[in-house]
């Protein structure tokens, strides 16, 4: 767990971190929320890829807040230097129906404000046709 902290840590302040690859790692829920608490502080941040893992729900809820604030936050604002996180593989985790119905919520509630995510994967995860119905909600509302 110390060592999570300490990678969340290097994500939140590696001011010339542009990509980060932790696919196919085995990180489980604790791990997934080091990390994903600490990527929304990361301005210069723009892809990261968690796929093949084991994240859950919970991962998904922390996901969506890191969506929501990176767009209304701010102290987190956006330029053409520091687009922000464009690209986020989650795909072939174990998220559900309640954390696909987290992200979507995310999206539907940024009223108006334009998230730099563009590419956003949950390919392979088991979200069910409710799940996988919020996702479709969210993408049309967020058009």
């Amino acid at each position: 767990p110390e060592s999570f902290e300490w990678l969340g840590q290097n994500v939140r302040y590696g001011s010339s971190l542009r990509e980060i690859d932790l696919s196919w790692m085995s990180l489980r829920s604790d791990a997934g929320l080091a990390i994903i608490k600490e990527m929304g502080h990361n301005r210069s941040l723009r892809r990261i890829n968690f796929s093949w893992n084991g994240l859950d729900d919970a991962c998904a809820e922390a996901v969506a807040q890191v969506i929501f604030e990176s767009a209304v936050d701010p102290s987190l604002e956006h330029d053409e230097d520091n687009p922000g996180i464009h690209t986020l593989d989650l795909s072939h985790n174990r998220f559900k129906q309640r954390g696909a119905m987290c992200i979507s919520l995310a999206f539907q509630h940024l009223g108006g404000r334009e998230s730099p995510l563009r590419v956003l994967d949950l390919s392979g995860n088991p979200l069910g046709e409710a799940g996988v119905r919020d996702c479709v909600r969210a993408a049309l509302a967020s058009q």
